[in-house]
């Protein structure tokens, strides 16, 4: 898959994406940190490889959401932000959000 068809795919820009994969933009230092790092990143691998042959793109993103709630990650980059957890208690799934703005069956 070329990097044009990836960005048509996210909705981003070539070069966007050419900047993902070299490195230059998505870098974070608390999912590098984080003993789940290698756990998170064979995820995402697995998930492109789907995103490319089906175009799944919800059900991908919701995978991603489910493992950094679950692994603890989410929780560590809203404290890093400044959010207390009275204020992560209140974030919600965006998943009915994203699947009634594609008009999508996840």
């Amino acid at each position: 898959m070329t990097q044009v068809q990836v960005a048509k795919i996210f909705g981003v820009t070539s070069a966007a994406v050419s900047q993902y994969l070299k490195g230059i933009r998505g870098q974070n230092s608390i999912i590098d940190k984080s003993a789940y790092r290698d756990d998170f990143y064979k995820l995402i691998e697995g998930l492109a490889n789907g995103i490319a042959a089906d175009g799944n793109l919800v059900e991908a993103l919701c995978q991603v959401c489910n493992f950094v709630k679950e692994s603890g990650l989410l929780k560590a980059l809203y404290v890093n932000d400044g959010y207390s957890p009275e204020d992560i208690a209140k974030f919600d799934c965006p998943r009915h959000m994203i699947i009634n703005c594609d008009n999508n069956e996840a």
